[in-house]
């Protein structure tokens, strides 16, 4: 038994002696690739050491080399090359620094010890490039407050930014830079007006490109005269205020959204290049549906080069190499398209300073100069001189079309509602402030007095803000942007209220108690129009100049005491005069009406929970509404936790949390007024413990529903989104909504392909007809097989899919009207919005197309103004029914109708909406001397008639926008 332990023992310590030994051979085979794996490799001297050498360049190498030198020798392609020992392990020895691969062999008393591939810092190869350019665009991405406050990023503009770039161009001629928008030279040469001299040398010298729009905005929520005074507050600024000096490129680089009429509107302004991102990497020839087009750049996002490429951070070598890497992708898209080979890297980034990377130029310019091999060269360029090399008659570009719908939507109209319902008035008051102006100046024949300063001012306020709302100290930001568009409007409002008074003045009549009623619409219509009374009990007649008596009733509210009176044939771009008298007559009413139902001539509604609950159309024969899951006027509380904008690749949508509707709770209705022209009715709720006042108001002299909701106290609870909804009764519906310029078709009008381009959570790779809900301007419009409903409103953001989880396949259109949600910048706000607010909606049903609802649509958004005539004249050269332009058809949409800016003619911009080319008529109460077409930015003209007459007789392309200059 001992024996057998001892042995036992023995070969325990055996096993335990082989194992130990199994482990470390274990270990040293295991560790022995990753040792030999470190032969041969290659490192470069820092900084890079190269000379040329022959027909070579070579570069000074470190090589790590195992087991010693004896015996070795290094062969490059079987050519001995010299080495030197400079440590253990290490030999020093000179590599071609441009070259394909080649074979380098490590031999050991002659026999090859290792045998690898070397591949030269900079490949060789650089096919369709080899004699082109590579152009650094140094360009300064600007929100006009994101980083900071507006004024702290305004200053930061001008003195760490644009100041240091000039300064920069005076000490180095090739040194180029450029700022994305005019506001920032304007904001240069109010601090510093002696600077124009500088800025317009570096111009002349092509050092200093400024953007060819005032700002960058969110194209869709502009009206379609504010994207056009983009170029008037842009480029036509910059060539007015600095002679000799110009801007042909725009930029909108952040904004992952295309207004599909901006293409048409930078090419009519004579811009030649639009530069974006968030879209594929590339060069476009966008489209217009007018066929019009721009030369379109994208570098797929604006950024990356600086924050993940940095081919420029090390030595010029280095970005050879990355940007030989990169270029591999594009040689055959550069061959095909036979566009020369020239390769920009744009250098932007937010609040960015003037970036010059002067030495890796020189080098990488030396190198090429050095090398037998052809290689391309390295430069600064602007945009504008970079894509004047791309844009040559011999080569062809992608043509693309359409609008690529903005998924950033959320942060402005729902994120900004008193913001941008400022706005969507401004758009009113500021083109009719310009047209009764222009008309007063023509009836006074004199434009001494014409008030130009004034409105370029209030267009200033108007198209200020930009995409940038929140970001740091956000709060800042959008009250100033608020303050802009509030003054903007109320400008616009004292501009057009004198005008209407001056023309009053001249108005013919004896009557006392005159009140002139301005339409500033090309078309006659019938409108409500609001006459402010003092506070009494008296009751009014309304008549117009004929004796005729006009539907009115007496209204009072928070708004004060108002006669509404049910205007008719109102004159186009003109005014009729109606006169007022106390009564006893009481008015006659032609309605049914109980509790919570009403009748006229139009509809059959009744009322219930939520809303309406019926809604039959007595001319079409139909019922309009679904309201097996919403009434009609409901509104939908959901949970958002999204931020607006960010870097999203599809809109966040909003969820079931905390999910209500106003169709959940009793409602207890009530006439709130009645009479002639509407009958109101008002229900009272508590949605999520927010107290809410629904009203109904059905119009009895027109087809029109109205719905008003008012919330006395948003307590800005957060991450919640409210929509108003109409659930309409068809399976399926054609999708219209007016964008700035025109009326896209969803899935017809939007950009048919995957945008493309980067953000923070991936590639945009959703097609824009597939994004819900819409940035729209006055309506969007839903048409299916037997009837179409049209709805315009306060808001300017607007979808028609059910958003609830198990939604219902037939159309519900929502205006989403408040959403609480935070700032996408990490230190920026939550967009809360305590306070009042009110929003106002007005829905027509009409046969199917959405032409159908346009006048409508238009109308809700252009109410009329009712001016008194302070004093009888029966000596007036005015009639008591005016009309100072008449156009034989709606779709011939009126834009702008104003003084000349460089003269005394008459400037009149039109846009077809209809589609189709067409001819039309426009008649003057005057006789014109001459008139012709400028450009819209009124830099040209092409003289049409000098006949002279009171008509005129144009054509207008399809979805064209066009410019006529009159000499009266």
């Amino acid at each position: 038994m001992k024996f057998r332990t001892r042995l036992n023992n023995k070969t325990f310590k055996l096993h335990a002696t082989m194992r130990g030994t199994f482990l470390v051979l274990f270990v040293l085979a295991m560790s022995w690739p990753r040792l030999w794996a470190q032969d041969g490799k290659i490192h470069y001297s820092t900084p890079l050491n190269y000379q040329k050498q022959g027909e070579r360049i070579i570069v000074s190498s470190k090589m790590y080399l195992s087991g010693g030198f004896k015996g070795l020798s290094i062969y490059l392609e079987g050519t001995k090359i010299p080495y030197k020992a400079i440590g253990k392990d290490t030999v020093q020895l000179q590599l071609p620094l441009i070259g394909d691969n080649v074979e380098l062999t490590i031999k050991r008393r002659g026999k090859p010890d290792l045998v690898k591939v070397f591949t030269p810092l900079v490949p060789a190869d650089w096919s369709y490039f080899q004699e082109g350019t590579i152009h650094i665009i140094v360009s300064s991405h600007q929100d006009i407050a994101w980083m900071n406050t507006p004024e702290y990023c305004r200053d930061e503009r001008i003195h760490d930014i644009i100041l240091p770039a000039l300064d920069t161009m005076r000490l180095y001629d090739e040194y180029r830079f450029e700022m994305e928008q005019t506001l920032n030279l304007m904001e240069l040469l109010d601090e510093y007006p002696e600077k124009k001299s500088v800025v317009l040398d570096a111009y002349n010298k092509g050092q200093f490109e400024w953007g060819a729009t005032f700002n960058q905005p969110y194209e869709g929520i502009e009206s379609s005269e504010q994207l056009i005074r983009q170029l008037y507050l842009g480029r036509k600024w910059i060539k007015d205020n600095i002679p000799g000096m110009d801007a042909h490129t725009a930029f909108n680089v952040d904004v992952p959204g295309r207004s599909f009429q901006f293409p048409q509107i930078l090419n009519k302004g004579g811009v030649k290049n639009l530069v974006i991102s968030r879209f594929r990497e590339g060069f476009y020839d966008w489209k217009s549906p007018d066929g019009s087009s721009i030369f379109t750049y994208s570098p797929g996002n604006y950024g990356w080069p600086v924050i993940f490429y940095k081919y420029f951070d090390k030595e010029a070598p280095y970005g050879m190499k990355a940007l030989h890497a990169n270029l591999k992708d594009w040689h055959d898209y550069y061959k095909k398209r036979n566009i020369p080979p020239h390769y920009a890297v744009m250098i932007s980034q937010d609040a960015a300073g003037p970036i010059y990377y002067r030495e890796v130029v020189k080098e990488w310019n030396n190198i090429v100069s050095m090398s037998d091999i052809k290689l391309p060269g390295l430069r600064h360029s602007t945009a504008d001189e970079f894509l004047g090399f791309v844009n040559v008659p011999e080569a062809t570009f992608d043509e693309i079309y359409g609008e690529r719908a903005n998924i950033w939507m959320y942060i402005h109209g729902p994120g900004h509602y008193q913001a941008i319902k400022a706005k969507k008035k401004a758009a009113v008051s500021l083109p009719a402030a310009e047209m009764f102006s222009t008309i007063s100046a023509m009836i006074n024949d004199d434009f001494d007095n014409y008030p130009g300063d004034d409105f370029e001012k209030a267009w200033f306020k108007a198209i200020y803000p930009d995409h940038g709302w929140g970001g740091l100290n956000g709060g800042v930001t959008d009250s100033t942007f608020l303050a802009k568009l509030s003054q903007a409007h109320s400008e616009g409002t004292h501009l057009l209220q004198k005008a209407l008074k001056n023309i009053t003045k001249h108005i013919k009549t004896t009557k006392k108690n005159a009140y002139a009623v301005f339409n500033d619409l090309t078309w006659k219509r019938n409108a409500p129009v609001s006459i402010s009374l003092p506070s009494t009990n008296k009751t009014y007649l309304v008549q117009d100049d004929l004796g005729k008596t006009i539907p009115s009733q007496k209204v009072t509210d928070d708004q004060g005491t108002r006669l509404v009176v049910a205007a008719e044939e109102l004159s186009s771009v003109g005014y009729n005069v109606v006169y007022l008298s106390e009564t006893r007559k009481k008015p006659v009413r032609t309605t049914k009406q109980g509790a919570n139902f009403y009748e006229n001539d139009y509809y059959r509604v009744v009322l219930g929970n939520g809303g309406i609950t019926s809604l039959y159309d007595k001319k079409l024969g139909k019922e309009i509404l679904n309201t097996s899951r919403y009434a009609g006027g409901d509104v939908i509380s959901m949970h958002y936790n999204g931020n607006g904008a960010g870097e999203f690749n599809q809109m966040k949508k909003p969820d079931m949390r905390r999910f209500d509707k106003l169709s959940l709770k009793n409602s207890h209705w009530k006439i709130k007024s009645n009479g002639p022209v509407f009958t109101s009715f008002e229900c009272d709720y508590e949605l999520n413990e927010i107290s809410i006042v629904q009203r109904i108001t059905i119009f009895n002299t027109i087809k029109r529903i109205d719905f008003e909701y008012d919330i006395p106290e948003w307590d800005g609870r957060k991450e919640r989104q409210w929509r108003f909804a109409l659930p309409m009764n068809a399976m399926e519906a054609e999708v219209n909504y007016e964008s700035p310029a025109g009326v896209v078709t969803v899935g017809e009008d939007d950009l048919d392909m995957e945008p493309g381009g980067w953000s923070w959570e991936g590639t945009y790779r959703q097609r824009p007809k597939y994004i819900h809900p819409r940035e729209v301007l006055d309506f969007m419009s839903l048409n299916g097989v037997e009837f179409g409903i049209t709805v315009s409103g306060t808001v300017s953001v607007m979808d028609w899919i059910d958003p609830v989880r198990d939604a219902r396949n037939h159309p519900v259109f929502q205006g989403i009207m408040i959403s609480t949600h935070k700032s996408c910048h990490g230190m920026g706000p939550y967009y809360t919005q305590e306070g009042r607010h009110t929003f106002h909606f007005s829905l027509t049903s009409h046969e199917s197309g959405w032409e159908n609802g346009y006048v409508f649509a238009k109308e809700f958004q252009h109410e009329p103004w009712a001016t008194k005539l302070e004093n009888a004249n029966g000596s007036g050269k005015l009639d008591t029914r005016h009309s100072f332009l008449k156009v034989n058809s709606p779709f011939t949409a009126l834009s702008t109708f104003k003084k000349s800016d460089y003269d005394n003619d008459v400037i009149l911009r039109f846009i077809d909406m209809s589609g189709k080319d067409s001819q039309y008529t426009i008649d003057f109460p005057w006789k014109y001397k001459k008139w012709g077409k400028t450009n819209l930015v009124e830099e040209s003209y092409k003289e049409v008639d000098t006949r002279g007459g009171e008509t005129l007789n144009i054509s207008i392309g399809k979805n064209a926008i066009e410019t006529f200059k009159i000499d009266f």
